[in-house]
């Protein structure tokens, strides 16, 4: 009933007919709304919210102190301390009437916020058509319960046995989700739980409790019957809250928390022990809280795990010929393969790649001369003024530097695929350039 706009993330419907937000939750976001109105003692406005009653100012009063004299006081003391009691006495009535006069008018302002911000126009007209709508717009406290009221009773629910039955099934159903965290679990549980047993009363299961464990193991013979009889109604008032508790913990993420259950199970079927020392289970909805948000998570996958498949080793159904195991023919398979060799030596284990002599052997001395071609080149990473630089000899430089600078860049250019001719001048050992012309290889990269 409440909009769907004033908050960003919206929670998934418990029921395709309850409303978007619990009641709750709602509350949650008109204490924020009050807090940042700035209002007067609004202290006691959140307090009324959260608790959904009045301030009561008259208990705030207290009563009037009155002086007791002391053996040696004198009448002059006696009045002054009396007198003072008094102003004191006087002062904080003053304070507590400022408080309820803000605190009446306070009313309205809330009021007002939750009528314009906190519901929809569906619910606006169910309210207007209330004979005390006047007063419920004076009053948030009560706005605030009709509210709860007609959140809790549908058209299908006004029927109070259906009404019942809706409650029931929203306290049973209500499960912690996968990442909520146990504060915002308990606070929906709690509502829940609030609303079924608001309508039920809080003693619909003394009956339940007399046919319990615990109630019947308090029987002792030899005891008084009084002190038997007083702990079985202190046992009576107090299964209300050991049902929440145990309902609390049954609901929880199991995916989390399903070794805490497993351990409390395992406890309590030692039958040899006796009861109370079995008992394990938590008592109070705060127990499980706490025992919860210190349980260290047991992060366990939902649905079984596929293991993978292991290879498994040659059976004999598998196909191989008469007589043969499948390791022998698969022996037979390897050893029909052809032996790989290099291009260049011939030698095995390594390819003409990784070859020693491969920059050394001439191309008609590879043990295949045919794949020469296809060997793969070496990327150089020199530069192509570079390379034309290494390539040219100084024309002051010996015949035997110019042997030896051909021989090397014959050497690097061994192996290359592309290949392009420059022509370099000869010169003698005088210095003197000679008439022919040699063709050198050179990588043009």
């Amino acid at each position: 009933m409440f909009p769907t706009d004033f908050v960003a993330d919206r929670p998934k419907q418990y029921h395709p007919h309850n409303p978007d937000f619990t009641h709750e939750q709602v509350t949650i976001y008109l204490l924020e709304a009050i807090a940042l109105k700035s209002l007067d003692y609004a202290q006691d406005m959140i307090w009324s919210v959260r608790n959904m009653a009045h301030v009561d100012f008259e208990a705030l009063r207290g009563t009037q102190t009155v002086y007791k004299p002391g053996k040696n006081d004198t009448e002059f003391y006696k009045s002054s301390r009396q007198a003072q009691l008094d102003r004191n006495w006087e002062n904080l009535n003053t304070k507590i009437d400022k408080r309820e006069v803000i605190y009446t008018t306070n009313q309205y302002t809330v009021a007002a916020i939750i009528t314009k911000h906190f519901i929809t126009q569906a619910m606006r007209d169910k309210l207007s058509n209330e004979s005390d709508w006047l007063d419920l717009k004076e009053d948030h406290v009560m706005l605030l319960k009709r509210i709860k009221t007609f959140m809790t009773i549908t058209d299908e629910t006004e029927w109070q046995h259906f009404g019942l039955m809706e409650s029931l099934k929203r306290f049973t159903n209500c499960t912690q989700k996968q990442n909520e965290t146990v504060n915002d679990y308990r606070r929906r549980f709690e509502a829940q739980a609030d609303q079924v047993f608001e309508i039920l009363g809080t003693d619909v299961l003394h009956v339940y409790a007399t046919k319990t464990m615990g109630y019947l193991d308090l029987d002792d013979p030899e005891a008084d019957p009084d002190d038997i009889k007083a702990l079985q109604d202190k046992f009576k008032k107090e299964v209300l809250d050991t049902f929440k508790a145990s309902a609390f913990f049954y609901n929880c993420d199991r995916s989390r928390f399903q070794s805490m259950l497993d351990k409390a199970n395992q406890t309590y079927a030692m039958e040899f022990k006796d009861y109370e020392q079995r008992n394990e289970y938590p008592t109070t909805i705060d127990q499980v809280a706490k025992a919860l948000i210190k349980h260290k998570l047991d992060n366990r996958k939902k649905g079984p795990t596929t293991p993978r498949p292991t290879p498994s080793a040659p059976t004999a159904s598998s196909s191989a010929p008469d007589g043969v195991s499948n390791a022998q023919a698969a022996a037979r398979t390897t050893s029909s393969r052809p032996a790989f060799s290099c291009w260049c030596c011939g030698d095995t284990g390594h390819g003409v790649t990784r070859c020693p002599e491969r920059s050394t052997r001439p191309q008609a001395e590879w043990n295949d001369p045919g794949r020469y071609s296809d060997a793969p080149t070496t990327t150089t990473t020199t530069s192509r003024r570079a390379g034309r630089a290494n390539l040219q000899v100084p024309a002051t430089a010996s015949a035997a530097q110019s042997d030896a600078a051909s021989s090397v860049t014959g050497t690097q250019a061994t192996g290359q695929q592309h290949r392009s001719n420059m022509q370099r001048a000869v010169v003698d050992r005088s210095g003197n350039a000679t008439s022919g012309a040699t063709d050198v290889p050179g990588s043009y990269v």
